[in-house]
């Protein structure tokens, strides 16, 4: 029997093939294998959530039994235009890959893409002898900025370019100007209507002079600065 299944999202299609599946009222449990009687089923997976944590993303999920297995590889969308991305590899708690005890990993993703205002993540269970299956896609919301910020500059100091972030609680007009210490305005890397989120701009330096820098933010009748520090 080939099956083909998706995730409960209904987005990332899983690979065809001669499989056996258990199915069951919600995706919080499965379990896919060979159809063969002597290859029995290399992970149940009993649970995979995620939560969003001031420092990034927990990912935690539970398995009943696994057999041959290596271990897990975490992936990672951030919005429909972007594809699926190899975050890290946590291996299997078991030194033989086989248990028939529950076992509990957890991970946590602390290197967020910065302007994502949601991500999804799925496992890919991959076998000792190779052969892999995907999880569900668990997706989780990081949330609308709560007031204006704007983020120290990096590098700092800087030579060829560095980078601006700043959040925006609501979508308004934003100007970021950048000036030396004598008043002047030598850069506008920002300056117009922007959506409410996270957002970043890079700033090119490589033909300021030597010197300190006051970023400037302004938006919403609101101001922030940051000091910038260029080397030569």
């Amino acid at each position: 029997m080939k099956v083909s299944w998706s995730s409960s999202r209904g987005k990332q299609p899983m690979k065809a093939g001669p499989l056996a599946v258990r199915i069951f009222s919600s995706f919080s449990q499965f379990a896919v294998g060979s159809n063969s009687s002597t290859n029995p089923l290399p992970v149940e997976l009993a649970g995979f959530e995620g939560t969003a944590t001031e420092d990034g993303v927990r990912l935690t999920w539970r398995t009943v039994s696994e057999d041959n297995s290596a271990g897990f590889e975490v992936q990672r969308k951030a919005g429909e235009a972007s594809s699926w991305t190899e975050v890290d590899f946590v291996e299997s708690h078991s030194a033989s890959g086989t248990t028939s005890e529950p076992q509990s990993y957890q991970f946590e993703d602390t290197n967020l893409p910065y302007a994502a205002d949601a991500l999804e993540y799925r496992l890919k269970q991959v076998d000792l002898n190779g052969s892999t299956d995907l999880s569900r896609v668990v997706e989780i919301g990081l949330g609308v900025p709560d007031q204006l910020a704007l983020h120290a500059p990096f590098p700092n100091p800087s030579r060829d370019h560095a980078t601006v972030r700043y959040e925006l609680p609501e979508a308004t007009e934003v100007q970021i100007a950048v000036y030396d210490l004598l008043g002047r305005r030598v850069a506008t890397p920002v300056d117009g209507r922007k959506n409410v989120g996270r957002a970043q701009v890079q700033l090119r330096t490589q033909d300021l002079p030597s010197g300190t820098y006051i970023l400037r933010l302004q938006a919403a009748d609101q101001t922030r600065t940051q000091r910038l520090t260029v080397v030569k």
